[in-house]
């Protein structure tokens, strides 16, 4: 059926269950992203640094009208989990703000900090 051998690797995800999550951002960060890092970080399992994302809170879907055109009809709203208001135009801020350009830099000082205060602190970090 497959004209080629796929491997898929994959990590144990008890592992990285308490593990520190940093997630980089900026203004370009939209729509599913948004979603993902909202739900990370209201449930404070992400920090999250850079800029704030995009605003684009609502799905859409394409719907084609006369003389081909589209329209794109929003259909579904997403809230951020507290204070459980949308993030729709205006964006939702990181936990740390700095500009994009710099936001790995920032996310590695913060690490490091964390090390300095708790040595025990969980090596096994995700930077997404």
């Amino acid at each position: 059926m497959f004209a080629s051998r796929q491997e898929i690797l994959t990590t144990d995800l008890d592992k990285l269950k308490n593990s520190p999550v940093y997630i980089l951002t900026s203004d370009y960060t939209f729509s599913a992203a948004e979603l993902f890092r909202s739900a990370l970080q209201g449930h404070k399992r992400a920090t999250v640094v850079g800029e704030a994302t995009g605003g684009g809170g609502h799905e859409i879907r394409p719907f084609k009208i006369a003389q081909g055109f589209t329209a794109f009809i929003p259909f579904n709203r997403h809230y951020h989990p507290v204070p459980k208001k949308s993030w729709e135009v205006v964006g939702i801020q990181p936990d740390i703000p700095c500009t994009a350009a710099d936001a790995l830099r920032v996310a590695q000082i913060s690490i490091l900090k964390e090390l300095q205060k708790n040595p025990n602190y969980d090596t096994k970090l995700l930077i997404i």
